[in-house]
């Protein structure tokens, strides 16, 4: 057996040993981060900041001042 592509068993064994720690460490750094559930704001906000632009019937935009809506 000297083909070229041949891989011993002890690499195959050392290879699969390697995998089986690499996936227990990566699920104990996985399981060691903690799981926070989402929070609430404590209070409803009184204002709130609304954006929109104003334009006339043609799709213009309306000039800056005081409008009437």
């Amino acid at each position: 057996m000297s083909d070229s592509n041949h891989i011993s068993r002890k690499t195959v064994r050392n290879l699969q040993k390697n995998w089986v720690i690499a996936m227990v460490l990566a699920s104990l750094m996985i399981s060691s981060i903690p799981a926070t559930p989402a929070s609430a704001a404590p209070t409803i906000p009184k204002i709130l900041n609304y954006q929109a632009r104003i334009t006339d019937s043609a799709g213009v935009p309306v000039p800056d001042g005081n409008l009437n809506i």
